[in-house]
């Protein structure tokens, strides 16, 4: 339930959701993603100075056929207990799912059973978590966020992967989405979290009437990245030379937890070294520069988006998409409800490609971990299970149609699905999650990394006071030494 939240866009979200997501969130970009932070705050990460796994879930040619049925009901274990259950904010409605219903319905599946949970607004969740994590009474499950890695290295999180190597739903590839786990392997190695909700990722969304009136063909699969370019600029309209319809907007390409990233893997370029305790960012390589100049020639250049003072209008109104005034952008799974609930008739696609193929970015739902503290380790793993496995559960997470995506278990695709089977290309929001990669950057220092060096050079290159060669050069070498140093 990917970044109300990385700062919408990890101070998200987060991100994202499973909006991730697979989301936040406080920088020169979009808003937080439900599931991780959505600005550039995200810090989960550890060392193992093996190659990071290829996290990249399979496409749909080469996944296995799904299950239709549910998973098998076996009888429920014997449980007792009272654990907390920490997270934060994502919508009112997925609040009180999360914070009320979910608990109670879980108890009353397994009497004798009490399950605590505290939603918080995302600026409060990352201190209150600190606050007690350091007070030896961190919560007995909590959302991974932006001290996340810190709490893997200091062993205040314990990994699951006996727990998912022996549960015959989760561990079998033919009935759940297992490649959804590379995204918690915080280590490098071991799962440290679990997902549930919508597993999500980011998605082209268009106001399908501006397209009619200009006669531009709808976005498709084989869009590229200058195809983009080409119709924003067409659909770009000026009444006595002032702009009164841009054809995009940055939307989340200015999140550093996986806007712009895909336009970098496109080429077929690498910009960190693992998202996991990275130990080197690769901020100065042309590729990166190329895909940070593209975004802003949009906004100084061709004058097809709107520059941030002109957004912040527009925000007024809703936003860049909702206010009417601009027919594309890219953003998080998280905005699809909203831009659902827009004045026009709203399409979807998936990402435009590079020259390398399509690379898409995966916020997975929110990981969520188990306190290594907690009395009641069982009881918590049973009802993470629960979110993710019970069909009860996943019908009222389904219900909420919270983000577009797809769930952990293959049987209830078709409940996640009524959320953007009525948007035309709304299975955008399943084919994302082909070829998708983890984003966010985990790392011990990745918090003061972003604060210190990263967004106020970010602020000013989205202003247009430096261009992108000269955002390379203010902090590509200042991030990489602050990675490295000691902690």
């Amino acid at each position: 339930m990917r970044s109300r939240t990385l700062l919408r866009v990890f101070e998200i979200l987060t991100v994202v959701s499973l909006a991730i997501v697979m989301v936040a969130c406080s920088q020169a970009a979009p808003q937080p993603a439900p599931t991780q932070p959505a600005a550039p705050t995200t810090a989960p990460t550890t060392p193992p100075e093996q190659a990071a796994p290829t996290v990249a879930p399979t496409t749909a040619a080469e996944q296995p056929a799904p299950t239709e049925a549910a998973p098998t009901a076996e009888a429920a274990p014997a449980l007792s207990g009272e654990i907390s259950f920490l997270i934060w904010q994502n919508s009112p409605g997925m609040d009180k799912l999360v914070g009320e219903d979910l608990p109670r319905m879980f108890e009353a599946k397994h009497p004798g059973t009490k399950i605590n949970a505290t939603v918080l607004p995302y600026d409060q969740y990352n201190t209150k978590l600190a606050l007690l994590v350091s007070a030896g009474t961190p919560p007995d499950i909590f959302e991974s966020g932006p001290d996340f890695m810190r709490y893997v290295t200091q062993e205040v999180v314990v990994p699951l992967d006996d727990r998912f190597a022996a549960d015959p739903v989760l561990s079998d590839a033919t009935q759940s989405r297992v490649e959804a786990n590379d995204f918690m392997r915080a280590d490098r190695q071991h799962i440290y979290g679990t997902q549930f909700g919508a597993i999500c990722g980011m998605q082209l969304y268009y106001n399908r009437d501006m397209f009619d009136k200009a006669g531009v063909a709808y976005p498709d699969e084989n869009w590229t990245w200058d195809d983009f370019r080409a119709a924003a600029k067409k659909l770009t309209v000026e009444e006595n030379g002032e702009t009164v319809q841009w054809g995009t907007a940055w939307g989340y390409l200015g999140g550093w937890d996986g806007g712009w990233s895909p336009i970098v893997w496109d080429s077929g370029a690498e910009y960190f070294d693992s998202p996991f305790q990275a130990k080197a960012l690769y901020l100065d390589k042309p590729e990166v520069i190329a895909a940070w100049q593209f975004m802003q020639d949009l906004v100084y250049k061709d004058k097809v988006a709107p520059s941030p003072a002109t957004l912040d209008v527009l925000s007024q109104a809703g936003g860049a998409l909702l206010s009417g005034k601009v027919a594309m952008l890219v953003d998080g799974c998280w905005m699809m409800q909203s831009y659902k609930g827009g004045d026009f008739e709203l399409g979807m696609s998936v990402l435009p490609k590079g020259p390398a193929g399509r690379v898409n970015t995966g916020w997975f739902a929110g990981g969520m971990a188990i306190a290594k503290a907690s009395k009641y380790p069982d009881l918590a793993w049973e009802y993470l299970r629960f979110l993710a496995v019970d069909e009860d559960a996943n019908k009222a997470l389904g219900s909420i149609g919270q983000a577009c995506g797809a769930p952990v278990v293959y049987a209830y695709d078709d409940l996640y699905a009524t959320s953007w089977k009525d948007v035309p290309g709304g299975d955008a929001c399943v084919k994302s999650l082909e070829n998708a990669r983890a984003a966010t950057i985990w790392a011990d220092a990745w918090n003061e990394i972003w604060t210190n060096i990263i967004s106020p050079n970010w602020d000013r290159f989205a202003n247009g006071e430096i261009t992108a060669q000269e955002l390379s050069d203010a902090i590509n070498k200042p991030a990489n030494d602050a990675l490295t140093a000691p902690q």
